[in-house]
């Protein structure tokens, strides 16, 4: 289905907008990372025919590969002082890909609209319409700051947390630092993906990458961080890796555990007039884009009972969090541990992330 938007900005689109040459390189290499799951030439060929088709050219076959690639570029900057044909003729590719060569993994509209954004691109895709966002017609919605520390995955001692630098909000880890992942890249605008976690972690430790058994390596390590004595975290864990990464590839958001939220320097027993702060580390978190975040909570019966009395305090302390959460701009979803042992329990789970992701465009 080709996007829906006024046919006058085909022949009139705003002069104040244009796709640069940096939102033409990722573009570009989101169409080789496409074609590296099958012919690449052929793929080459498929995105070049869109582009010289909304560029009003006739496409003809390019001599070679590297032809092929020099002939894509040529379009693709003939249309970039017009982003709504720019952003049809890569979307109408996608959706061609996706409807008639499954084998190739095409970026859901938000991978496309958090390019557009990182590259003062005023335009969004919400399927099946195009929108300016210059007219003030939509917004982005989410969390207005970055993320500045990313703590993860801790498989031990609570890490000991100091301020190096106050002014800019920088931390440093003092103490049990080899129990816990720190990542320490920028989030990029198209969110974080598996790929990105895992190219961290290769270059971390010094192993391959890509690589099958840098994947399972990282994969392990982060599902030690999961209590044992929670068994319906490990299974929403292990059931969003098998149901996902395959079907998404290297679109696959990465599904990140344990990460800390708040941060009491003080431990339980050394807190007496106050009491500790709450939710210190979510479950998981999906990072869609630097605003985008997603709180998953698998909750046990300490969540909202003390042993087998029910705690009414538990339950308010704990919804009264979700919404500062949603309220600063989170989504917060919540599954009850005792509705993943049942035995649909893994079938609940990939339709919530199926409903997820096509909420977020990545499927």
């Amino acid at each position: 289905m080709s996007l829906e938007y006024p046919s006058s900005w085909r022949f009139e689109p705003s002069k104040d907008v244009i796709v640069p040459d940096s939102a033409i390189d990722e573009f570009f290499n989101i169409i080789v990372k496409i074609g590296a799951k099958g012919d690449r030439r052929w793929c080459l060929e498929h995105f070049k025919c869109f582009f010289a088709s909304a560029a009003g050219e006739k496409s003809y076959e390019s001599s070679s590969e590297s032809w092929a690639e020099t002939d894509l570029r040529g379009y693709m900057l003939i249309l970039a002082t017009n982003p709504p044909l720019f952003l049809e003729a890569f979307y109408d590719a996608c959706e061609y890909l996706q409807n008639n060569h499954t084998q190739y993994h095409v970026p859901g509209v938000q991978i496309i609209n958090n390019i557009c954004i990182s590259n003062n691109i005023k335009y969004k895709i919400d399927p099946p319409n195009l929108i300016d966002l210059s007219e003030g017609k939509a917004s982005v919605s989410g969390v207005p700051r970055p993320i500045k520390n990313l703590i993860f995955a801790a498989d031990g001692p609570k890490p000991d947390l100091v301020l190096s630098d106050a002014l800019d909000n920088t931390i440093e880890i003092v103490e049990n630092a080899e129990y816990c992942l720190v990542y320490d890249l920028p989030i990029p605008q198209t969110g974080l993906l598996w790929t990105h976690l895992v190219e961290w972690w290769a270059k971390k430790h010094n192993l391959p990458f890509p690589e099958k058994s840098t994947e399972h390596n990282l994969f392990f390590r982060l599902e030690e961080s999961l209590s044992p004595n929670s068994p319906p975290e490990i299974l929403l864990f292990e059931t969003y890796f098998k149901h996902f990464h395959r079907k998404l590839g290297e679109c696959l958001p990465a599904l990140v555990p344990q990460v800390y939220l708040h941060y009491d320097p003080k431990p339980l027993k050394q807190l007496k007039e106050r009491k500790p702060l709450p939710r210190q580390r979510m479950n998981f978190i999906i990072l869609f884009s630097n605003s985008e975040r997603v709180v998953i909570e698998v909750d046990g019966k300490h969540h909202y009972a003390d042993g087998d009395k029910a705690s009414p305090q538990k339950y308010s302390e704990m919804v009264a969090e979700d919404r500062k959460l949603r309220l600063q701009g989170y989504e917060v979803y919540r599954f009850g541990g005792y509705e993943l042992r049942e035995p649909n329990g893994q079938e609940l789970i990939a339709s919530f992330f199926e409903q997820l992701f096509k909420k977020h465009g990545v499927m």
